[in-house]
């Protein structure tokens, strides 16, 4: 996978902190939309994704708080035509407290999605982890920092090459209080993935002229409908 392939090597760098339990420092007082981290293997490979997220926004549901973090501009990504990129989904359904909830990465309060694009090809990681936010839920920058979490793959086109499960997402952010930008982030990557596997599945035509083409299976459907059409409840996590 190209996209993976090209920053493997500023990654590899990055890997032996991360692994060696340094994960992300918290950058308290980010005054500004955006964040950093790295999508990591953690089987027996060591490639490691780094990340940047200069789009974060944020949205508030009766029960959780969902985040979206992206390297590809909204217009962009609604546009349907994105090449390389990485878009997250962040689900967090309990903010922990010192002595009242789990506070440490073990917990499980995030149900965690990410869509990597590589030359046009897709694949989607799903998962769980552990996520400390700081500032107050309805606030208009809040900031995330996702650590402990466990992926893997669960939907792909036919040209994408996993070369991360199991990986683990670890990310600081600050996300910016946008409901209208957050379901257009969530409209915009259900839209560009489901295209993308509706494609017909690799069959020979009867006349042998036309090109091969293949289709999405029902399972990946299924799996896309889950993810990204709606939100996770606090119950599926438990």
């Amino acid at each position: 996978m190209n996209f993976i392939n090209a920053r493997v090597l500023f990654a590899l760098s990055l890997c032996g902190c991360i692994l060696s339990g340094c994960g992300v420092t918290r950058m308290l007082g980010l005054k500004s939309e955006g964040g950093a981290g790295t999508m990591h293997a953690v089987g027996a490979s060591t490639l490691a994704l780094p990340l940047e997220f200069p789009h974060v926004v944020y949205s508030l549901t009766d029960a959780s708080e969902s985040y979206w973090m992206s390297d590809v501009p909204l217009d962009a990504l609604t546009s349907g035509k994105v090449q390389q990129g990485v878009v997250s989904h962040v689900q967090l359904l309990w903010r922990p407290y010192p002595g009242k909830t789990p506070t440490g990465s073990s917990a499980l309060n995030l149900a965690v999605r990410v869509l990597v694009i590589s030359n046009g090809e897709m694949g989607l990681y799903s998962g769980g982890g552990f996520g400390d936010p700081a500032g107050d839920a309805g606030d208009d920058l809040v900031e995330l920092v996702v650590m402990g979490s466990s992926l893997t793959l669960v939907a792909k086109t036919q040209g994408f090459t996993d070369l991360l499960s199991p990986c683990a997402l670890i990310v600081d952010v600050a996300a910016r209080l946008s409901p209208e930008d957050a379901v257009r982030y969530r409209r915009g990557a259900a839209q560009l993935l489901t295209n993308t596997l509706e494609q017909p599945r690799w069959v020979r035509q009867e006349n042998g002229s036309d090109p091969p083409t293949r289709i999405a299976s029902a399972d990946e459907l299924a799996i896309l409908a889950e993810m990204f059409t709606q939100d996770s409840s606090a119950a599926s996590m438990q």
